[in-house]
């Protein structure tokens, strides 16, 4: 958990750094120590919720060439990240099925990581992909929308996060529902891609 959110920000902050935007750095979250990126919370949720999130990068995207192409590249890199992960973390996977028998004990341990791992970085990036402000997929839409529809999605989008909690929050009687949906979907993403490794 704590690898794949600081690879995730730390992704954000570089893409932003490399297309002109210093903020991040200047706030010392080009950095991969973990310490500068969880969010308790967000940590806490991705335990018992199965959902999660790190503290944002800030991002300046005036200090771009192109501030809506620089926003979206901004916003991709964090899920893209975890996607490679899940992809290295599946061909690790591979190589340790391979080169250690299935019956120790260490070897279970070891898939059990792994396994766990592709289902944290399979969060991450979906996750922060639906399309609901402050989360990446939000700041995609706003990037990729047309001039003349920008303004009435920041105001739908202003009421967006209060509708996500009602489906994300423990104490709410929709939670149930949405957490059976969400790790169905990830499992099923995750066992994919096993199959794709031959796993």
């Amino acid at each position: 958990m704590i690898i794949s959110a600081t690879v995730h920000e730390y992704a954000h902050a570089w893409v932003a750094y490399k297309l002109g935007d210093d903020t991040a750095k200047a706030e010392g979250r080009l950095t991969l120590n973990p310490i500068a990126h969880l969010d308790p919370i967000g940590f806490l949720f991705m335990l018992f919720a199965r959902i999660g999130w790190a503290k944002p990068v800030p991002v300046n995207i005036y200090n771009f060439e192109n501030p809506l192409r620089g926003q979206f590249l901004v916003a991709v890199a964090g899920p893209v990240s975890n996607l490679i992960l899940m992809v290295i973390g599946a061909a690790l996977l591979k190589i340790v099925t391979i080169i250690i028998p299935d019956t120790t004990f260490i070897s279970t341990l070891i898939i059990q990581f792994f396994v766990f791992f592709l289902f944290i970085n399979a969060t991450l990036a979906f996750f922060n992909l639906l399309p609901i402000p402050p989360l990446d997929g939000g700041n995609i839409v706003d990037a990729l929308l047309p001039d003349r529809f920008r303004e009435t999605w920041q105001s739908i989008g202003s009421f967006l996060p209060w509708i996500m909690l009602i489906f994300v929050l423990p104490v709410s009687p929709f939670f149930a529902i949405f957490s059976n949906f969400w790790y169905n979907f990830i499992e099923t993403i995750v066992f994919t891609l096993l199959q794709v490794f031959g796993i």
